[in-house]
C-alpha cells in the first residue's frame, strides 16, 4: 500500500492540476468577455454544454455504469434553460417603455386631429432623442427605426399602432395561440411549443401569466434562400390591475433545439409587445406598441432586408389584425380559419414574395 507521504504528494498533485485549469478556464472566459459581448459568451457556453449533453447522453446509451454518475448532470439541462427564461423584470421593463413612450391618444379619430400635438411631438422628441427615426406614418400607425450599432447596419423597429374594430383579447389570442397561427400565418412551416416551465396550460383569463415557454419556429422565406429557424423563449402576461397585456420573446439555445444544417438559424432576436386596450380587454379598441429586432443573417444588403422589414412588419401586424377579426366574428372557442374546396388554407395561399415578413 502507499505510505501516507505519498498519498498526500498525490493529493497536492492533483489540486495542482485543478486549479491550473480552472485558472486556465477563467482566463479565456475573461478573454472571450472582453472581445465578444456578453450574449454571445453565454451562446458559446451554452453550444459547449450541449455538446457535453451530447457526448454524456451517447456514454449513458453504451456504458450502463455511467449512468448513475451522469444522470444529474444531465438533469440540470432545463435548469439552464429556465435561468435564461423570462423575468419579471423584463415584463416591467417592457410595461415601463410603453408608458414612456406611447402618446396618449385612444383613437383612430384623434390620431388624424392635433388635439393631442403637444403630447405626441413631445414622444417624437423623446423618441429622437434616443436615437429613433420616424419611418412610416399611417393613420392608424407609426413605425420607428434605431441603428444597431452591433449588428452591421441593421435596425430595431419599433411600431405604434391603435385598432378599434376589436377586443385586445382577440388581438392577443391571435398571436399567441400557436395552433391558431399555424391557421393564418402562411409563414408558418413549424411553431411548437417544446419545453414549458409550467406545465399546467395557460388560459386567456384577467390575471394570465403563462410562465417562461421555449419554442421552435421555422419561418418560410422565398426561394431560393433558407427558410429561418428561431428557438426562442417567450412569456405573455394579462395583467387586469394594470389594465395591459404583455408579450416578450427572445432568442435562447435549448437542448432539445439543436441547429439543423436544413435552416439558417437566427440566433439575434428580440419582440416585445404591449397591449392596452381602450376601456376594458372585452372591448373593442386598444393601443399598441411592438418593439422588434432580428438578424436574419440574410444574403440581401442591409439597405435592401431593412426596406423590407421597415415594410413588412406592419403588414405582418395586419395580418394579425385580420385574424383577430376572424376570431372575432368566429366566437372565442372557434380557432380554425374556414377551408375551402376541402383543402387547408395554407394550400391556397399565394407565393411568399420578398416583402413578407413575421415576428413572433
Amino acid at each position: 500500500m502507499l505510505s501516507n507521504s505519498a498519498l498526500r504528494l498525490f493529493s497536492i498533485q492533483c489540486n495542482f492540476h485543478a486549479t491550473q485549469r480552472v485558472r486556465r478556464t477563467s482566463q479565456v472566459y475573461w478573454l472571450y468577455s472582453r472581445l465578444y459581448s456578453e450574449r454571445s459568451v453565454n451562446s458559446l457556453l451554452s453550444r459547449f454544454w450541449y455538446r457535453v449533453r451530447t457526448k454524456l447522453s451517447s456514454l449513458i446509451r453504451t456504458n450502463k455504469l455511467a449512468a448513475n454518475s451522469c444522470r444529474f448532470l444531465l438533469s440540470s439541462a432545463g435548469l439552464f434553460v429556465w435561468k435564461n427564461g423570462i423575468s419579471d423584470e423584463e415584463i416591467a421593463n417592457t410595461v415601463e417603455d410603453f408608458r414612456t413612450v406611447f402618446p396618449k391618444v385612444i383613437s383612430k379619430e384623434k390620431l388624424r386631429s392635433n388635439s393631442d400635438h403637444k403630447e405626441q411631438s413631445d414622444t417624437s422628441s423623446r423618441l429622437k432623442n434616443d436615437g429613433w427615426e420616424l419611418t412610416v406614418v399611417r393613420h392608424n400607425f407609426q413605425v420607428w427605426r434605431k441603428c444597431s450599432p452591433d449588428n452591421h447596419g441593421l435596425y430595431q423597429y419599433k411600431v405604434f399602432g391603435t385598432f378599434t374594430d376589436i377586443p385586445a383579447r382577440m388581438f392577443f389570442i391571435a398571436q399567441y395561440d400557436t395552433d391558431y397561427r399555424k391557421e393564418w400565418d402562411k409563414l408558418v412551416i413549424k411553431l411548437d411549443v417544446i419545453d414549458k416551465e409550467r406545465q399546467d396550460t395557460a388560459t386567456f383569463e384577467d390575471n394570465m401569466d403563462s410562465g417562461s415557454e421555449v419554442i421552435h419556429w421555422i419561418m418560410n422565406y422565398p426561394f431560393p434562400m433558407y427558410s429561418r429557424e428561431y428557438c426562442y423563449v417567450r412569456r405573455a402576461v394579462i395583467d387586469k390591475q394594470n389594465n395591459v397585456m404583455v408579450f416578450v420573446s427572445r432568442a435562447v439555445n435549448h437542448p432539445n433545439c439543436p441547429v439543423s444544417d436544413s435552416y439558417v438559424r437566427v440566433e439575434e432576436y428580440t419582440s416585445r409587445m404591449v397591449i392596452k386596450p381602450h376601456r376594458s380587454f372585452d372591448d373593442n379598441g386598444f393601443d399598441y406598441v411592438l418593439t422588434y429586432f432580428d438578424d436574419p443573417k440574410s444574403a440581401f444588403p442591409s439597405p435592401a432586408y431593412n426596406w423590407m422589414a421597415c415594410s413588412g412588419v406592419p403588414q405582418f401586424v395586419e395580418r394579425v389584425h385580420q385574424a383577430a377579426v376572424h376570431l372575432h366574428k368566429n366566437g372565442n372557442g372557434n380557432l380554425k380559419i374556414e377551408k375551402s374546396g376541402g383543402k387547408s388554407s395554407q394550400s391556397n395561399q399565394s407565393p411568399i414574395s420578398n416583402r413578407d415578413f413575421a415576428y413572433a
